[in-house]
């Protein structure tokens, strides 16, 4: 699949935090949640898992997809990477608000930090939305604003439901993540969710919105999954080197409001509507 402009979300993968800004702020769970030791054969795990591993990640993976498919939601992202003196190499934001029909949605993404990692600067951000017909964007980089229509490569307005396919929601980062964490252990929780902790990775390396980070070391995993395989949010944090130099890594993904998300219209719309030009940003095969 190609859609113009998704290069650019992909490429930025961001949102509205400064430089200057050292911890990552993470929402406490919908529910609060206390730990109840069950016996294992009393339990019957999320799919994909059981007790002490992750049996089969692609089946998680299908399972949280499928839990979201006929509903709306929302999705929030933090990733930073952070050198160990303390100087921020990349911190990136994002959050998506998806109706239930998966063509109407808003999508904002910001980065900050010293690495080149938005269209060739440190920081930037973009914005998409759709009202189910056509998707509009802002772009801010450089200190310049720009408005205008997703096209496709053929310069046409993409279409929403391949925009929202091609967009990052995290689904995709889930059989990666759960696929390689090791020393996995998995707790029932009184709400009925389910608590899964690992400490270590049997991959040396890996990429964090587009940067590779090698070397992995200090896994601190946790994940909250519901019986039928929504990954309702994941904490990780690790230490590795990114151009020989070690860095420390963290990431939080939190999916909320199922089933009561509302999408509503930016202020920008209209502006971005009557942009006499289709500009095309460029392109990314999926």
């Amino acid at each position: 699949m190609t859609v113009a402009l998704v290069t650019v979300v992909v490429l930025a993968g961001c949102s509205g935090f400064t430089p200057e800004e050292t911890t990552i702020e993470t929402t406490p769970s919908e529910d609060e949640t206390t730990i109840e030791t069950t016996p294992s054969g009393d339990v019957e795990y999320p799919p994909g898992i059981t007790d002490d591993k992750i049996a089969d990640s692609f089946t998680l993976a299908d399972a949280h997809s499928t839990t979201l498919q006929d509903t709306s939601f929302s999705v929030s992202q933090t990733s930073e990477i952070r050198y160990t003196n303390g100087t921020l190499y990349t911190r990136e934001n994002q959050s998506t608000h998806v109706a239930a029909d998966k063509t109407r949605f808003r999508y904002r993404s910001t980065v900050n930090g010293t690495a080149p990692r938005f269209l060739g600067g440190p920081s930037g951000t973009v914005e998409l939305y759709s009202n189910g017909s056509v998707v509009v964007r802002k772009l801010e980089a450089r200190g310049n604003v720009s408005y205008g229509l997703v096209t496709n490569p053929q310069g046409e307005p993409a279409d929403p439901l391949s925009t929202y396919r091609g967009m990052p929601l995290q689904s995709s980062r889930i059989p990666i993540l759960f696929g390689q964490i090791e020393n996995v252990s998995v707790t029932r929780q009184s709400n009925g969710t389910y608590l899964v902790e690992a400490t270590s990775s049997s991959s040396n390396t890996l990429e964090v919105r587009g940067t590779s980070v090698r070397n992995i070391t200090a896994v601190d995993f946790s994940a909250t999954v519901t019986s039928d395989g929504l990954v309702r949010e994941y904490r990780l944090s690790f230490q590795g080197t990114v151009n020989g130099q070690p860095v420390t890594v963290t990431e939080y993904v939190r999916y909320a409001s199922i089933g009561t998300t509302s999408v509503t219209e930016p202020g920008w719309f209209d502006e971005a509507t009557n942009q006499s030009t289709l500009q095309k940003l460029g392109t990314v095969n999926r």
